[in-house]
């Protein structure tokens, strides 16, 4: 389990044994922060779990209150079951696309300049070998694609995949330094479309993003196998794709 698990599952605790009031405002970020012994940023990324589930509002300038304790006690629906990675390649390969092309559509300044200096940080996190750096910057990424569309369904979506810090990004400092290149180029060539309002264009290059992530962290037989990634895969290798040459496995 992540960091970001780990937060979230010391929170979930804390809110169960009536450590705050229902309604009731929880400390500072900064005050939190230090009692889990975890940076803001990682707080702020369990916080944001917290409230797409309906247990706490976020208010800004206000801080987090507490608003729906009980929902913590709901067993989740297929409790037990763990997604391997293919799987959550899969359901990403379903949703970033087309969470990209919308970000195209309607993305103003202000979210550019965001995931620019997301795409910076993770190019700084890919450098370092910082796992934990580049499964957040990663996380970011997609999750400001899912608040530009302004929808808490699809917010919640992204917030699922993203949680167990296995949402395309846990892997990256295990590939060679030639795949993170081209992980990375293909990260920097969606911003890029994003930033020129190409949503087609954009929707593709998050397609080809996933189908070589997968490729380089399960393996070409995996994405074979795979009913969702097989026809990805096909694409790449109709237009002789070069990261097809970095695959692992057979």
């Amino acid at each position: 389990m992540g960091i970001i698990g780990l937060t979230l599952g010391k929170l979930e605790q804390m809110i169960s044994s009536n450590t705050w009031s229902p309604g009731g405002r929880l400390p500072p970020e900064r005050e939190l922060a230090k009692t889990l012994g975890v940076g803001r940023a990682t707080l702020r990324e369990a916080l944001r779990i917290l409230e797409t589930r309906g247990v706490l509002a976020i208010k800004t300038g206000s801080g987090a209150y507490l608003i729906a304790p009980e929902l913590l006690r709901r067993p989740a629906a297929h409790a037990g079951q763990k997604a391997g990675p293919l799987q959550q390649f899969e359901a990403a390969y379903c949703l970033l696309p087309s969470l990209a092309a919308w970000c195209a559509l309607s993305a103003g300044q202000e979210t550019i300049e965001q995931l620019e200096q997301c795409v910076s940080g993770l190019g700084r996190a890919f450098l370092d070998s910082d796992a934990l750096g580049v499964a957040q910057g990663y996380a970011r990424f997609c999750r400001l694609m899912a608040v530009e569309t302004a929808n808490p369904c699809l917010r919640h979506m992204v917030d699922s995949l993203a949680a167990s810090e296995q949402c395309a990004a846990s892997d990256f400092t295990k590939l060679s330094d030639t795949q993170r290149d081209y992980v990375f180029a293909g990260l920097v060539q969606l911003w890029g479309f994003i930033r020129a309002h190409e949503p087609q264009a954009a929707q593709k290059a998050a397609r080809r993003q996933q189908v070589m992530q997968a490729l380089f962290c399960c393996g070409r037989t995996a994405l074979t196998e795979s009913p969702m990634l097989r026809g990805g895969l096909g694409e790449m290798e109709q237009e002789k794709d070069a990261a097809l040459s970095l695959a692992q496995g057979p």
